[in-house]
């Protein structure tokens, strides 16, 4: 460990996209529970509309391939070591910012 503190940083920055991606899905849920608890209070009468089912479908397909990701980075060990599962997640990890292009391209036309 360094003196300056630097490791301590790269450690605690490690942990800033999975927290923010877990508070994005406790987010994600919450939504999806108030629709779920308007609809059945209100019956026939609370209506989803098209354009939330889209930005739900939208918002689940953000969310799930960066966690992914993050979680199989964080729980595989020794990745480096095994060529081909090496290759296939950072060929995957780079392809996440086409991910998020095609959803905002597909749902935001």
């Amino acid at each position: 460990m360094s003196s300056d503190g630097s490791d301590d940083f790269y450690q605690a920055w490690m942990l800033v996209g999975p927290v923010c991606l877990g508070t994005a899905f406790v987010g994600y849920t919450a939504i999806v529970g108030a629709i779920i608890v308007k609809k059945r209070l209100y019956g026939n009468s609370y209506n989803i509309s098209p354009r939330e089912i889209r930005l739900l479908v939208q918002v689940f397909f953000l969310l799930v391939p960066p966690a992914l990701l993050i979680l199989i980075g964080s729980l595989i060990q020794g990745l480096e070591e095994q060529n081909w599962a090496y290759a296939i997640f950072n060929i995957t990890a780079a392809l996440n910012p086409a991910n998020t292009l095609v959803n905002y391209v597909f749902f935001n036309p």
